[in-house]
């Protein structure tokens, strides 16, 4: 008896070291150095670690008496010989985690000659590990694992008690991590080597989507934040890090257009994930949900564990510095819905070249849901903020040079780089996803465009804007009253966006040399002259590219919410946007874009762009507010 109660007490205590450990370990992440000298001595030694942990986690539950457990749900009770099987694998879970953490942050040449560099070092790892196939195997337990969650203790673990905790918990968060960062690893080696790794990245994908923890993860998240919030623990902790590092990694890789291409592509998970992963950052107070969106109802749901949480309320008002981790959080979930959202962009764009779409396309289903509206308003609202900002900072960057005066409305030569924007907060608060959320899209465009300043926040507009695009020319009659996408505050973000497209443009063309200039106001075919010529002009037109791109889908997206609205008759958000001032941005933001279709040939063949594209806009919101204006005189003299 005495010798039960002291295994147990051990059992717990090492419980209590791995929970800490994979505490310190998850907080130490978002800050991980660069290679130093004694991390490129102990690289070899990273290596054979992880193989030989790899291997024992494959052999161990490749033994037939183990592999039988994984057919049957995890028992409630167990005995000391399954305790000591989930000790191992938790120990091998964490080993494979820290080595592929430190391979993946290794960078520097092996050698003093600068052979070997970081990238080979990674693929060799990366063949040497995944040839013991521990994807599959750490993919079969979580699928074992997350059978029960109940069996897990999540709130526990959310609450980092390790003496209250079963090794069940302890095993589910060392496999999900350890799974997120071999694949994280096989990622960031896909990026330095493409084609090498391409095969590689495909066969990974394969192995855990036949597992079938793909299908089961949407599920499953739903399943552990209520079971967190009925505990009345805080949401931002452990497992919900754990469950969207991993969700972000999996999306990744099945979002892969190399990937993508060689299965079909399961949308109606994708709508599930993306709903499900909406509603964790709203309840989590990472992000706002619009009023009456589907995930504002679902973080009712979870009403109590926010107000639990001081960390999730902080979060959401911005009154406090949130802590790494919730960053680091927040960055993970909102990149997978990114993702999911783009691909489902990049397959209508790659399937519909040349012709219209079809509204029953898997894809177009998707873009369609209510929950592609709600996230893409807000990552544009967001957008639209980064753009203000680093427009203001190019003025700045042009004040200090003394190169232009500044003004505050437009002059005789519309120069929209010169015009001093208001802040569009105001005008978009019922969109801005909140203060934790602007943070995370701000390093996330940073990091993604390789620094390239407003240029690189307008481009990143454009996926969002052709989703947007997309989700509204799905609605009908009957679906339009009520449409987020539609409502005033849309409008708005339209508008500023439109405007910000036109300023951001212009920018940019008074950056070429004068040449440049002259030669985009040329027809593509007359500049294309011989030699250096027609290289400058095609060089010319490839810089102003992202530019035009992002002006045309700011200005389709506005041209297709004043359709919409036209044709059902709902002229009251057009009247309530002029009136709280988005019509000034509206006028400035079309005057500056008829201005920028003057100066570029390719701009003018865009048929939106033109003289009567841009008047069809104006047209429609002049006529609504006559119409508006008329039913008020009506009811006026009626009730006289």
């Amino acid at each position: 008896m005495q010798q039960q109660q002291q295994q147990q007490q051990q059992q717990q205590q090492q419980q209590q070291q791995a929970l800490v450990a994979l505490a310190v370990s998850t907080r130490a992440r978002a800050a991980a150095p660069d290679a130093s000298g004694e991390e490129r001595v102990s690289y070899q030694e990273a290596c054979d670690a992880a193989v030989d942990a790899a291997s024992s986690l494959s052999y161990l539950w490749k033994q037939s008496a183990h592999a039988k457990l994984l057919q049957r749900p995890p028992a409630q009770k167990y005995g000391a010989k399954q305790a000591v099987l989930l000790a191992q694998t938790i120990q091998n879970g964490d080993l494979l985690r820290s080595m592929a953490m430190k391979v993946a942050a290794f960078r520097r040449p092996l050698q003093k000659d600068g052979s070997g560099g970081g990238a080979h070092s990674r693929q060799l790892f990366l063949d040497r590990v995944f040839a013991a196939r521990p994807v599959a195997a750490l993919a079969r337990l979580l699928v074992w694992l997350q059978q029960q969650p109940d069996l897990l203790q999540l709130p526990s673990l959310a609450a980092e008690e390790g003496s209250s905790i079963a090794d069940y918990g302890v095993a589910w968060l060392s496999c999900t991590l350890g799974l997120a960062e071999l694949l994280n690893c096989g990622r960031i080696v896909s990026e330095d080597n493409p084609d090498h790794a391409r095969k590689t990245l495909q066969q990974l994908a394969d192995e855990f989507i036949q597992t079938g923890l793909l299908d089961q993860l949407p599920g499953f998240v739903g399943q552990a934040l209520r079971a967190i919030s009925a505990a009345r623990q805080p949401l931002l902790s452990l497992p919900l890090h754990g469950m969207a590092w991993l969700a972000k990694v999996l999306v990744t890789y099945v979002t892969y257009s190399a990937a993508a291409d060689v299965r079909a592509y399961n949308w109606y998970w994708a709508e599930d994930m993306m709903q499900q992963l909406l509603d964790c950052a709203v309840a989590a107070g990472l992000m706002r949900g619009l009023p009456g969106g589907s995930a504002a109802r679902a973080a009712a749901l979870f009403s109590e564990a926010a107000s639990s949480s001081s960390s999730s309320s902080s979060c959401s008002s911005g009154a406090t510095q949130p802590e790494p981790q919730h960053a680091r959080i927040c960055a993970d979930l909102t990149d997978a819905l990114r993702l999911l959202l783009c691909r489902a962009v990049d397959m209508t764009v790659a399937h519909t070249a040349g012709r219209a779409y079809h509204a029953d396309e898997a894809w177009c289903r998707f873009l369609a849901e209510p929950a592609a509206a709600e996230y893409a308003l807000q990552a544009l609202a967001s957008r639209c903020v980064l753009m203000h900002e680093q427009h203001a900072r190019y003025q700045q960057q042009q004040q200090q040079q003394q190169v232009q005066p500044l003004v505050r409305q437009l002059g005789r030569r519309m120069r929209g780089d010169l015009l001093l924007l208001p802040d569009p907060k105001q005008q978009l608060e019922q969109l801005l996803p909140g203060d934790v959320f602007l943070d995370a899209d701000a390093s996330g465009v940073l990091c993604r465009t390789g620094g390239v300043g407003v240029f690189g926040v307008g481009h990143a507009v454009v996926s969002f804007a052709r989703a947007l695009d997309m989700n509204i020319s799905s609605i009908t009659d009957s679906s339009s009253r009520g449409h987020p996408a539609l409502s005033a505050a849309a409008l708005q973000l339209s508008a500023q966006l439109l405007l910000r497209a036109a300023a951001h443009w212009q920018q940019l063309y008074y950056s070429l040399t004068d040449e440049e200039r002259a030669m985009l106001a040329l027809d593509a075919g007359a500049a294309a002259g011989p030699g250096d010529t027609g290289a400058r002009s095609l060089d010319a037109r490839l810089k102003m590219r992202p530019a035009n791109e992002s002006l045309e889908w700011c200005n389709q997206l506005l041209h297709q919410q004043i359709g919409v609205l036209w044709a059902s008759g709902q002229w009251q958000p057009q009247l309530q946007l002029l009136q709280q001032g988005g019509g000034e941005a509206l006028l400035q933001g079309l005057t500056l874009a008829l201005r920028c279709g003057g100066l570029d040939a390719d701009l003018c063949r865009v048929a939106a762009m033109t003289v009567p594209g841009l008047l069809t806009t104006v047209h429609a919101w002049v006529a609504g507010a006559r119409c508006c204006r008329r039913s008020a005189c009506g009811e006026s003299q009626s009730l006289a």
